[in-house]
């Protein structure tokens, strides 16, 4: 058990800074278009969405350094996931894309659907694992 504690700890820990990025940026960014002298504010709110996907990767690295064998295979079973699905979704969008006279799909999209996809396979696992 204390190796689930101390895995939940730093994804929790990552997860809280996560989140005051975000919310810094997006009150910056909001504050940016309300004031005249934005640009400023605007270059924060730009910095701090930049940073933004570093922390979630520093906090993913930091759990993973912390899993013992069975979650670090885990993990990497729910990074394989989350690749093929972006991959997939990039391999039948793009070309339907350039056929059809798609709009250009947001790279923020790519970064959601991956991002859910590996979440959504680590509970999966988890929860096949544990029973």
């Amino acid at each position: 058990m204390e190796r689930d504690k101390r895995i939940k700890e730093t994804m929790q820990k990552g997860a809280r800074a996560a989140i005051v990025i975000a919310v810094l940026a997006m009150a910056a960014l909001f504050l940016a278009e309300h004031l005249q002298s934005s640009s400023i504010l605007k270059g924060f709110g730009i910095g701090l969405m930049v940073v933004l996907p570093v922390s979630l990767i520093l906090m993913t690295y930091r759990g993973y350094q912390s899993m013992d064998e069975y979650g670090k295979t885990m993990t990497l079973k729910a990074v394989a996931v989350g690749f093929m699905v972006v991959m997939g979704l990039s391999m039948i969008y793009f070309p339907l894309e350039a056929a059809f006279k798609l709009p250009p799909l947001p790279l923020w999209v790519i970064w959601v659907v991956g991002s859910t996809s590996y979440g959504i396979a680590m509970g999966v696992q988890s929860r096949t694992g544990a029973e």
